[in-house]
């Protein structure tokens, strides 16, 4: 069943003939009238995504997608026959021989439909261009014919527009003024956006929900940023720093993920190696909370389950006297396969040391406060995350709304994990609710 409201992707993966993988069981759930924005590093899969969505990429010439993909209730292919979907991509390609009216008006002429002059003449003021309307390309600059493709792009009335980084190659001033003219339209047509941008900060400045995809095409996060209080985007410098500024602690977050994925992406065992050297001296130095060192952790990931790694890791537990360093370490560990009672070790060094794990995960935004409950439901049903993690989600969901707003539903969701049948056989999961129910007397 189709939800008509939102564009949904469950568990869609996609290959280019035959080979690995591209994009890794994503789900994606974009409102109507909201922009969606995909960062990641480069070759991560951001631009397949929007051509899958449109359907220009799909189950033929020897690709390989699965999953499914609803788009206000239709499949791509409806979705795109129906003409209420437009494209605008990296490169403003316009037609040489036709002026800048004609050019806008183009996506019209090919579907046979007459153009409405006032409409056009609207497109051209919104985007400043109306005194150019008779100029050929050769005589616009590289930001009026970006305008001029933005026009374009909403000359059909589009009720969902993909972008795949189209302001990348301009500079700061002009990337503004297009921002301003990008959501002047958006909000005359109420039209939904799905954006690809490398630029974390654009993504910011323009999104509601912001999809943090990793090297291998599968998601790290999805992140909501913080609205304006008065809904209104203005996008001159003032706007723009105190807008940036408010939302600092998620830019960080975001290029520390790009970063910690890249970093993963690029070690291999021989590096693997010598970052455990490095971390064990900087445990005998009492210098591991240190963030390149939380780097270099994070970075084993690949490696846990090879011997020589996943002792290191054990002898880091017991060595190390840091809280903030043995909390990081906990993601580490606990993805180590057949370690017998260690994640009952780990949970009790979690409940005795809570208060302090607790200031640490206030001030870390690996889990988003109005997501976390979204977030920890999604990785616990999701095939992507170990499921011997589970306790681990579920403890630091408690951990991060205790004291909050978000407290008694986030308990709720607790309790409800209790009663299912499939985590009655979890005992980590069962502890952990346990603990947490004597605690709060759910």
């Amino acid at each position: 069943m189709y939800n008509k409201e939102n564009i949904k992707l469950q568990e869609v993966s996609f290959s280019y003939e035959r080979k690995q993988n591209v994009i890794n069981k994503i789900n994606i759930d974009v409102e109507k009238g909201d922009v969606f924005a995909i960062v990641g590093a480069s070759g991560s899969g951001k631009s397949t995504i929007l051509r899958i969505i449109s359907d220009i990429l799909g189950n033929k010439d020897g690709n390989k997608m699965e999953g499914e993909i609803s788009i206000f209730g239709q499949k791509p292919h409806n979705y795109r026959k129906a003409g209420k979907l437009s494209f605008m991509f990296q490169s403003a390609i316009l037609m040489p021989n036709l002026n800048v009216k004609n050019n806008i008006e183009f996506p019209l002429i090919l579907r046979d439909i007459k153009p409405n002059n006032n409409f056009v003449n609207e497109l051209l003021n919104i985007v400043g261009l109306i005194d150019y309307k008779d100029y050929l390309p050769k005589e616009l600059s590289g930001g009026m014919k970006t305008r001029v493709a933005l026009a374009r792009s909403f000359i059909t009335e589009p009720e969902l527009l993909l972008l795949d980084e189209p302001f990348s190659a301009l500079d700061l001033a002009w990337r503004f003024e297009l921002y301003k003219y990008l959501i002047s339209i958006k909000e005359k047509f109420s039209t939904t956006i799905i954006m690809v941008s490398h630029d974390i900060q654009e993504a910011i400045l323009l999104a509601n929900k912001i999809f943090v995809l990793s090297y291998n095409g599968s998601e790290i996060k999805t992140i909501t940023v913080k609205q304006p209080d008065n809904k209104k985007r203005i996008f001159d410098y003032k706007y723009v720093n105190d807008f940036l500024n408010e939302n600092m602690e998620i830019f960080y977050d975001i290029q520390s993920d790009i970063y910690r994925d890249a970093e993963r992406n690029r070690t291999n065992y021989e590096v693997a190696e010598k970052y455990v050297e490095i971390i064990n001296k900087a445990i005998k130095n009492k210098k591991e909370e240190d963030r390149e060192i939380y780097k270099m952790l994070s970075s084993l990931k690949a490696f846990v389950n090879e011997e020589k790694i996943k002792k290191a890791l054990l002898s880091f537990w017991k060595n190390s006297e840091k809280i903030r360093f043995k909390q990081e370490l906990t993601w580490r560990i606990t993805e180590i396969e057949n370690i017998g009672n260690t994640h009952d070790e780990i949970l009790q060094y979690l409940i005795d040391n809570e208060d302090e794990i607790k200031k640490i995960t206030d001030k870390d935004d690996f889990f988003q406060n109005e997501t976390i409950i979204e977030t920890t439901e999604k990785r616990i049903k999701s095939n992507e995350y170990l499921k011997q993690k589970n306790w681990l989600y579920v403890y630091y969901l408690y951990i991060k709304t205790r004291g909050t707003a978000k407290e008694k539903e986030a308990l709720n969701y607790i309790n409800s994990i209790m009663k299912k049948d499939r985590f009655k056989n979890d005992k980590m999961i069962q502890k952990v609710c346990d603990y947490i129910s004597k605690k709060q007397k759910i």
